[in-house]
């Protein structure tokens, strides 16, 4: 069983009823988490196929310096992907970088760029991970403006960076508040 299911199926210790509300608000917070990150993954692995199609046509079409170059970035996509799945983000990162660099206007895997940023932002709260996944997000849907996930995906890094940043501002208000209350003590 999975770390995050058994952490999930762990029972609840009620102390105050009053409580239970909130409780019902974070079980079905980590439902939907669990369920994006399903969704996320079976996309990853639907991509994966289909950058393996892509890259078998290309392999038997004539051998064009173009076509060697599409082939190459799209050999780097695929092992971004490969190394997405497996959680390894920041070598995701750099394999997408590179596929980027190779073909820029690769709306997917500039979306799938913008997910493993968004990954690891979440992994490791942080506001300028969140950025860079918007704006590789602002780019995929930039070529190519029918891409719903795309949207879907930015909505969700934009609401997640809000949350954090609202977080992050409450922190620094509690903080001065027991600074506050430290200092009338003393």
């Amino acid at each position: 069983m999975s770390n995050e299911l058994s952490d999930f199926l762990k029972p609840i210790k009620i102390k105050n009823y009053s409580d239970v509300k909130e409780i019902i608000k974070a079980i079905l917070a980590k439902k939907r988490e669990l369920e994006r990150k399903k969704n996320d993954e079976k996309q990853l692995r639907e991509d994966l196929e289909n950058v393996k199609q892509k890259l078998e046509k290309l392999t038997n079409e004539t051998s064009s310096e173009h076509n060697r170059i599409k082939t190459l970035s799209l050999q780097y996509l695929k092992e971004a992907i490969e190394y997405h799945l497996n959680k390894e983000y920041e070598k995701a990162i750099k394999k997408y970088q590179t596929s980027i660099d190779m073909v820029q206007d690769n709306a997917l895997a500039l979306g799938n760029w913008g997910l493993a940023l968004l990954d690891l932002a979440r992994l490791k709260n942080d506001e300028s991970l969140y950025r860079e996944s918007i704006k590789k997000y602002k780019k995929a849907i930039e070529l190519n403006p029918n891409n719903f996930d795309a949207f879907k995906m930015l909505d969700i890094a934009f609401g997640e960076l809000i949350r954090l940043e609202n977080d992050k501002k409450r922190a620094v208000r509690i903080s001065k508040k027991l600074k506050k209350l430290n200092s009338q003590q003393n």
